[in-house]
């Protein structure tokens, strides 16, 4: 396999510069909206993430079918993200159109913002996904892929964690609800602004033709794919912990450090920390195993929240430095996922003789969507719990669990996806064989 010209891998890689300015707003910020700007209780405020869930459990393994099955000259993949960047960017924006705080209707309208946008969003993230298969079948430059994609996902949630807040307050002149209706804005015509990108210079390469996969297969496929259940449940783990320290820290600085000002320090220091070690974790990858970059990822991010843990910092100062250790372990598991998705694509293609690239990806969807959904949801239980109230001095006992909630978490949920994943089977030599054999099966027929 021919090594991909610097300008695709440049091209796929700006796409997630404009999807984590969609997902990291959603994943860091959206919840305090709810909470502090709408004045929706934790509790409900989780349980919409909760229903979104409910939906997407639906949605995306139908949109990765609907993408694997289309035909077209623009490719399989591309067409959505031409087609579907603006649709999902207006839908980003009504997320944060100002509701009346504490009414039903602002519930109600979270709700259903909150689904259309998911729906919006599925139709671009899931094709998205996929593309990376569509570009090239060599493991080495799936890594290389990954690790572009990974820098410009950083790039863009950096952006978001550490320009939201300046921005809000600025362009809002002291209106937040007016301030995030205004950045939601410019955030939705920067994201389907990248992701056209994305869709307008990348080329598919040619693939044989995919067996259409009857939606009566769909869950056959599954459970036939052990990998990609290891590798599922491994990063489900992962990030139902990593959502829920980065969701705290937004009450912690604000309730138990009073310095809100410092969210945007924590949040973007930790961030440019998963930014500059993508590269290091990739030449781990590639010098040894996937497997053994994921595993000295989630084992060094468990050890940073466990010291959290036993000795909180006494200083907002303090947790930002944590924060950058935290984030250099973190960045192994990003870029590790998702160059090792492809590889279980391959696996699947071997066993049944249908590759469905877009079916997986929309699986990868929904396991990030699930992961976002319960912890936000045991986030907005946990505050309502521990006795927190929006907007006003919290008590002892809830700022103390306000601190377990943050650290707690990510160390067990860490240590459960290293357990996991020390079964995944695909190492170098493993993909050279699968890709020989399906090479073999292809020629015979």
């Amino acid at each position: 396999m021919a090594k991909l010209p610097f300008v695709q891998k440049l091209v796929f890689g700006v796409g997630d510069f404009g999807g984590n300015l969609f997902w990291a707003t959603t994943n860091l910020f959206l919840l305090y909206y709810y909470t502090d700007v709408l004045k929706i209780a934790p509790v409900i405020a989780g349980a919409i993430y909760l229903v979104s869930l409910i939906w997407d459990a639906v949605t995306d393994p139908v949109m990765g079918l609907i993408a694997s099955r289309t035909r077209t000259r623009f490719g399989r993949y591309r067409p959505y993200l031409l087609w579907g960047a603006v649709p999902a960017g207006m839908a980003y924006a009504l997320l944060f159109v100002p509701l009346p705080p504490g009414s039903t209707a602002a519930v109600v309208g979270a709700l259903f913002f909150h689904l259309l946008f998911r729906t919006a969003h599925t139709v671009v993230a899931v094709p998205y996904g996929s593309l990376m298969a569509a570009l090239t079948d060599d493991a080495r430059e799936r890594s290389a892929l990954a690790a572009s994609r990974m820098i410009f996902a950083t790039l863009g949630a950096l952006l978001v964690a550490a320009g939201t807040l300046p921005l809000v307050e600025h362009l809002g002149s002291g209106d937040r609800a007016r301030g995030f209706f205004i950045v939601g804005l410019v955030y939705a015509a920067l994201g389907s602004m990248f992701f056209l990108i994305t869709g307008l210079f990348t080329r598919e390469r040619e693939m044989a033709p995919e067996d259409i996969v009857p939606f009566s297969s769909a869950w056959r496929l599954l459970v036939r794919n052990r990998p990609f259940l290891i590798l599922a449940a491994g990063i489900l783990a992962f990030s139902i912990g990593s959502t829920m320290a980065t969701k705290v820290l937004v009450y912690v600085f604000k309730y138990r450090y009073e310095a809100p000002d410092m969210v945007s320090a924590g949040l973007g220091v930790y961030i440019l920390m998963v930014s500059v070690f993508t590269l290091v974790w990739m030449f781990v990858a590639r010098r040894y195993t996937k497997r053994v970059a994921w595993l000295g990822g989630a084992v060094g991010y468990a050890a940073v929240w466990a010291v959290i843990v036993i000795h909180p910092p006494a200083t907002s100062a303090g947790l930002v430095v944590a924060l950058a250790f935290a984030g250099a372990f973190a960045a192994a598991l990003p870029v590790t996922f998702w160059a090792m998705v492809p590889d279980t694509v391959e696996y699947s293609e071997l066993r049944s003789g249908q590759r469905a690239d877009g079916y997986w990806f929309g699986m990868v969807a929904l396991a990030q969507k699930i992961a976002l959904g319960v912890g936000v949801g045991l986030v907005g239980l946990g505050l309502d719990v521990s006795g927190y109230v929006a907007e006003v001095s919290q008590s002892a006992g809830t700022l103390d669990s306000l601190d377990l909630l943050m650290a707690v978490p990510p160390v067990l949920m860490a240590l459960v996806s290293a357990v996991i994943i020390v079964n995944y089977p695909i190492d170098h030599v493993y993909h050279s064989r699968l890709k020989r054999l399906i090479a073999r099966r292809g020629s015979r027929r």
